[in-house]
């Protein structure tokens, strides 16, 4: 008995399936998959190396301390320890240096309405917003974005810190940055989740606050 509307053919009292030339069902579609790439999951399942993009993602982020950039303190273990003198009196901590108030707004006003926020919930005090920071946070964002690098390091081989000085402020004390985050939300996320960047952003000894996007490029400056 031949059905030939239906596409089943009878064939010792068992059912087979016949289509059009050229014509291939879904199911086997899906098997032609799985054995090409010899999956062992099975006929209905795409190995998850078939489905996961392998592009590098597509924001990165990158977070560095003042005393993590001082040539050896990183590379090749601490120094051997200098011979002890004699006691001396401990010299008096210096004084705070005197804010250069900036007005903030936009996704710059809120990096820092947001890096506030969660310093608050972490008890630390909310950090004041300094035009010297600012400054050196524009600048370096700025030539990131225009040559296209993404370093603590600057192209003319100046540190994090140097910059900082060179615009006025003594006490640098941690720099984060990011590259592709298209919102201040994103970034902070982003940073947050990070242990390094949140623990930069948490530091409660830090004051100061300076951030800067040029692009999707985002500087964050500390000052103690």
């Amino acid at each position: 008995m031949l059905a030939l509307a239906t596409g089943v053919v009878l064939v010792a009292g068992v059912a087979v399936a016949t289509f059009p030339d050229g014509v291939v069902p879904g199911a086997l579609r899906t098997d032609a998959v799985a054995q090409a790439s010899d999956s062992p999951f099975g006929a209905d399942v795409v190995p998850q190396a078939a489905r996961v993009d392998d592009r590098p993602p597509p924001t990165e982020i990158s977070t560095v301390h003042a005393y993590a950039s001082v040539p050896g303190l990183t590379a090749g273990g601490p120094e051997a320890a200098p011979e002890p003198k004699p006691a001396e009196a401990p010299p008096a901590p210096p004084a705070p240096p005197r804010r250069e108030p900036v007005a903030v707004s936009g996704s710059i006003g809120e990096v820092i309405s947001l890096t506030n926020q969660r310093r608050r919930d972490a008890g630390c005090g909310s950090l004041e917003p300094d035009g010297r920071l600012a400054r050196a946070a524009q600048a370096h964002a700025s030539d990131m974005n225009e040559k296209g690098y993404f370093d603590h390091v600057s192209r003319d081989g100046r540190r994090f810190e140097q910059r900082v000085r060179a615009a006025g402020y003594p006490r640098p004390g941690a720099e984060n940055i990011a590259k592709g985050q298209t919102s201040a939300g994103q970034v902070v996320k982003e940073w947050m989740a990070s242990p390094s960047h949140r623990s930069a952003m948490l530091t409660c000894a830090f004051t100061t606050i300076g951030v800067a996007r040029s692009g999707n490029y985002w500087v964050q400056e500390f000052g103690k």
